[in-house]
């Protein structure tokens, strides 16, 4: 809800106050008062108002906020690679030409209500890999809402966030590398959000033991799959 310092019509505060990269519903409950909806605003981010030349709005008038019951959908991406795509090679493990073994940037929106941590599992679907884990991570807090690119094992990584024992007996992330003619192998990526603050994991996991962890803990998960081949 906007209030105006003066008397003005709808169109004037259509055109006086505007956001960049928003399309903006306005309605009028008074001469000096409107409401307007933000479309796809997120709950905890910051929106400016742009007052244009020739409009005054209140000045000392508290504007309120009042946010739709309407849940956004947990989402899980990567700058790296869309769904169902490619993965580039510097993300595959150093046993591939050209692997880097750097961890996949990650992000992820609309954590549902109530998540207090999130945990992390990226895994082979491919019938010869077996679901092998190739990074996971427990104990990432509610709060954090990526994960760069090359986080694992450095300090980029989500405060108190734990990454445990991948099947390459290493901690953190591994790349994919995929016995070479064994066609398309697809990488689930799947981030679980929590109603603990901590799981009870630790060394190194497999599929099931992770599943198992989170099984009745869980809020709702996102998920993102990649596809790599040699």
């Amino acid at each position: 809800t906007v209030t105006t310092a003066d008397d003005t019509t709808l169109e004037a505060v259509q055109a006086g106050l505007t956001m960049e990269g928003r399309q903006l519903s306005w309605e009028q409950v008074d001469p000096r008062t409107y409401t307007v909806t933000i479309p796809g605003a997120a709950r905890g981010q910051k929106y400016t108002f742009t007052i244009n030349e020739g409009f005054t709005a209140g000045t000392g008038v508290d504007v309120e906020v009042e946010w739709a019951q309407e849940t956004q959908p947990f989402t899980l991406t990567s700058a790296a690679f869309t769904a169902g795509q490619l993965i580039p090679v510097k993300y595959a493990n150093t046993g591939i030409d050209g692997g880097q073994n750097v961890s996949v940037p990650l992000a992820w929106t609309g954590a549902p209500e109530g998540t207090v941590s999130l945990a992390l599992l990226m895994y082979d679907l491919h019938p010869v890999a077996n679901n092998w884990v190739h990074w996971a991570v427990i104990n990432i807090p509610a709060t954090a809402e990526a994960m760069p690119e090359g986080a694992s094992g450095t300090e980029q990584m989500p405060s108190g966030s734990v990454e445990l024992t991948n099947d390459f007996g290493a901690a953190g992330y591994g790349g994919p590398e995929p016995p070479a003619g064994t066609g398309d192998h697809e990488y689930k990526i799947v981030i679980y959000a929590l109603n603990v603050d901590q799981i009870d994991l630790a060394g190194q996991v497999d599929l099931a033991r992770f599943q198992a962890a989170v099984s009745g803990k869980s809020l709702g998960e996102a998920e993102l799959t990649g596809v790599f081949f040699q």
